[in-house]
């Protein structure tokens, strides 16, 4: 189950949209839905997010691709992403944008799958 909370920003920020529970096949729609009719930049804090599959990668590189192709930016922040070296098996993992510092390699108890 997805949870998406808008969080207040000020005025001119980023649209702050925290994201609970899993981004997966059953929850990729709902996520793209909600996400397509916000107007402006968007900063997605993953944090929180408990799993990830390929279709919730995938809904993150559209949404990140709407946001370009709209004059927009899409920053995703706290999202654990498999091991460099596997990124080729996610398809445009490489052109989102991760706001973190360092890009977190997946830990135990993270829930990646292809």
């Amino acid at each position: 189950m997805l949870e998406i909370r808008m969080l207040p920003s000020s005025s001119g920020s980023p649209n702050v949209v925290k994201l609970v529970g899993r981004l997966d096949r059953f929850s990729a729609t709902t996520f793209s839905q909600g996400l397509a009719s916000i107007p402006g930049p968007i900063s997605l804090d993953c944090s929180e997010l408990e799993g990830v599959d390929s279709v919730g990668f995938a809904a993150l590189v559209m949404l990140h691709e709407a946001c370009r192709d709209r004059g927009d930016h899409c920053v995703v922040t706290g999202l654990i992403t498999p091991p460099r070296e596997q990124w080729n098996a996610w398809p445009g993992l490489d052109r989102l944008f991760l706001g973190d510092e360092e890009r977190r390699d997946a830990t135990p108890g993270a829930q990646l799958r292809v």
